[in-house]
């Protein structure tokens, strides 16, 4: 069995695959050595991957090696895709991951892989299994707390992560949700249609992260959302490594 790991920005995910089969999984602000070890002592772990879009956490990794074969996420780890004219060192693991789980789920498909976490991420797979670019916008809470920590007397205003706001709002505070999540609602419908204007073929659209699941409710194009295709990711480049 395989233990994956993905550590974000805000939060981080711990994830147990046999196979291509998740089996368990679970979310925390901070990861420890013992809080994994908890969550994987009833499985019989072979091998890890561990990622991380902060800082590289050797420490923790080398905690893990002492007890499976592990992979830390970086690059010069092989791929079973193609990066195209980037460099795998200039994009996010968690990028990287997004287009390998999506040319495992959708082979020989052309994918628009969106993340939506702490930024929106714009990731486009060709059917051949290159990645031929994209874009990167703010998320939700980072387009919230860039309007407070950036003005002098604008509030923070607090999403629940679920409630879709007024596009007419009646207060500051209401204002403000309305502009961040709207305004992200907005774009992503115009990205994605200006993607399949411009491509003019069947193009597969694919969210992964946090508020996968609630831009899945409000966008008008027909898409496939999974909470986590990072993990789904990691694991298919740890099975390609072994």
């Amino acid at each position: 069995m395989n233990l994956v790991i993905d550590i974000g920005n805000t939060l981080s995910k711990v994830g147990i695959f046999q196979f291509d089969k998740e089996v368990d999984s679970f979310v925390a602000e901070t990861l420890n050595f013992e809080k994994i070890q908890q969550f994987v002592s009833q499985y019989a772990i072979s091998h890890f991957i561990m990622a991380s879009v902060r800082c590289n956490d050797y420490k923790l990794f080398s905690l893990l090696s002492s007890q499976y074969a592990g992979i830390y996420l970086d690059q010069n780890t092989p791929l079973p895709i193609s990066l195209g004219h980037y460099s795998s060192s200039t994009i996010g693991v968690d990028r990287i991951a997004l287009l390998v789980a999506a040319n495992k789920i959708f082979p020989r498909q052309n994918c628009l892989i969106i993340g939506c976490g702490s930024c929106i991420t714009y990731n486009y797979l060709t059917k051949n299994g290159v990645f031929a670019g994209g874009a990167i916008s703010p998320g939700i809470n980072m387009r919230l707390k860039a309007m407070h920590q950036l003005t002098g007397k604008l509030p923070l205003a607090n999403w629940d992560g679920v409630s879709l706001p007024s596009e007419i709002a009646n207060s500051t505070n209401d204002s403000l949700l309305s502009g961040a999540i709207n305004g992200a609602i907005y774009e992503m419908d115009e990205v994605i249609n200006r993607y399949n204007k411009t491509l003019k073929y069947e193009l597969n659209i694919i969210l992964s992260g946090g508020d996968a699941k609630f831009f899945e409710k409000e966008l008008k194009n027909s898409i496939f959302a999974h909470a986590n295709f990072v993990l789904y990711g990691l694991n298919e480049i740890l099975q390609f490594n072994s």
